[in-house]
């Protein structure tokens, strides 16, 4: 059936109908510009990683002129390190101001409107009671709740 001289598959090199890689790039010149291009994309690709990572992290101007400045000047081999090494920790979402902060905390009085912590039975300044105790769990809560953190039974007053 088939003959031992005769090649199963007849592989020929006919360079115009197929061309290769190298015959796209026909010096080292051109494979340079290739390999240049591709540090230039990935150079760009990383700016722009790092001024989304900033905006996230802050608003203050400086830091983006910074991030991006370090990132340009010291090309990301240098600068990438270097920014992740100083760039803020937390995210500006992350952060409450601190008078939100104390007052997440804290409740007023109704009587004579003095900050108390909000786990104060009575008021400070006036001995107002500031907690109820709960009709189901005996519990005492806040009684700005609508309903009892422990039990879950409805905040109604007689």
């Amino acid at each position: 059936m088939f003959s031992e001289t005769e090649p199963l598959v007849s592989i020929t090199s006919d360079s115009a109908s197929m061309p290769g890689f190298y015959d796209y790039f026909s010096g080292i010149e051109d494979l340079w510009f290739l390999v240049w291009l591709i540090v230039l994309f990935v150079w760009i690709v990383i700016i722009l990683r790092v001024v989304k990572d900033i905006t996230a992290r802050t608003t203050n101007f400086w830091w983006h002129f910074f991030s991006v400045f370090v990132i340009i000047v010291l090309t990301p081999v240098i600068g990438l390190p270097l920014y992740l090494a100083l760039r803020p920790l937390g995210m500006k979402y992350d952060k409450m101001p601190w008078r939100e902060a104390i007052l997440s905390s804290m409740c007023s009085c109704s009587n004579c409107a003095t900050l108390n912590k909000i786990e104060h039975i009575c008021c400070t300044g006036c001995g107002e009671l500031l907690q109820i105790t709960c009709r189901e769990c005996s519990q005492y809560h806040s009684h700005t709740y609508g309903y009892c953190p422990n039990c879950g039974a409805p905040n109604i007053e007689s």
